[in-house]
């Protein structure tokens, strides 16, 4: 037998192994433990500092926000005593949970430097959330340590604090500009189509009425709206010509007239006598009826002849071959 390092049986080895397995994995979860425990323990130190401060709605500096990011990712909220939520984790703090989330949303955005330099000039919420909106676009891109506001680059420092402010100011001035004009000419649209719509159902209900009207009077719409329209014509006609009738009650003659203004109504009358009586005999000879108009036309049977029309024609009798 060789002298030296006693031999170690299977077993005796074996459970040496499972022991130092055991043992690191217990390392392990104390490791995790401990960083788990200091967790809670700053999660309850931030809750604190957080508290001790006078909030009124809002987180208060940069450096808290950082904090607070780190406690959301992490969740580590959830292991405090009678938290269970984000939300809850707020209300200990008596803050508000949308208050907060849109801070970590300027946070996510912005950065650190720019959240602080706007802290110089207490830039609202309302101010940071239009600025958020405009990142979208491009109008607004954060930087390494410069932010670009309409192309134009600034350094985000202290030197430079006013040159921020004024560009912050502007951007957001003619983005409420734009948004007045475009809400300026949406309304007016909306008017324009809300008239559109109130005259297209006044017109349907117009045509409505004209469909019935012409139904009963046993006459298709488009009768009916020719018919109408030569009536009015004729009122106007003859409406001038009451005008004219020394007989009508609704006449213009004074009584007082010159021989220029007997002239001229004489004269006026004869134009339209000749003007009627040529526009008839054309009316009767291109559309005259005399199924329909036979009293109009008492001497038809002379303008058949004239116009080369026979209206009882005789059968040819041939001669005798």
């Amino acid at each position: 037998m060789v002298a030296g390092k006693p031999k170690v049986s299977a077993e005796v080895q074996a459970t040496n192994d499972i022991y130092t397995i055991a043992r690191e994995r217990a390392d392990q979860e104390i490791a995790s433990l401990k960083e788990q425990q200091s967790m809670i323990a700053e999660t309850y130190e931030v809750a604190g500092r957080i508290q001790a401060m006078t909030f009124i709605g809002k987180v208060a500096t940069v450096a808290t926000l950082i904090q607070l990011k780190k406690i959301k990712e992490t969740k580590s909220y959830r292991d405090l005593t009678h938290v269970g939520t984000w939300e809850d984790y707020c209300n200990y703090l008596r803050l508000d949970r949308r208050t907060v989330d849109e801070n970590l949303q300027n946070l996510n955005t912005f950065g650190e430097e720019f959240l602080e330099t706007c802290r110089q000039f207490s830039l609202g919420y309302r101010d940071l959330r239009k600025l958020r909106q405009l990142t979208h676009d491009g109008s607004i891109q954060v930087l390494d340590g410069i932010i670009e506001i309409a192309g134009e680059q600034i350094p985000l420092d202290a030197d430079h604090k006013e040159d921020l402010q004024a560009a912050i100011e502007k951007i957001i001035e003619e983005q409420d500009k734009l948004k007045e004009d475009l809400k300026a000419q949406k309304k007016a649209f909306d008017r324009v189509q809300d008239d559109t719509r109130k005259s297209v159902l006044k017109l349907q209900k117009e045509n409505d009425q004209l469909q019935e009207r012409a139904k009963a009077r046993g006459l298709t719409l488009e009768e009916d709206a020719f018919i109408t329209r030569v009536t009015g014509f004729r009122d106007f006609a003859q409406g001038a010509l009451i005008a004219l009738d020394p007989n009508a009650e609704e006449n213009v003659i004074p009584d007082n007239l010159t021989i220029r203004m007997k002239s001229a109504i004489i004269a006026s009358i004869h134009m339209i006598k000749m003007q009627v009586s040529a526009i008839y005999d054309s009316v009767i000879a291109q559309i005259g009826d005399p199924v329909m108009n036979p009293e109009l036309l008492e001497d038809f049977t002379r303008w058949e002849k004239e116009n080369g029309f026979n209206p009882n024609p005789q059968p040819t009798i041939k001669a005798a071959e």
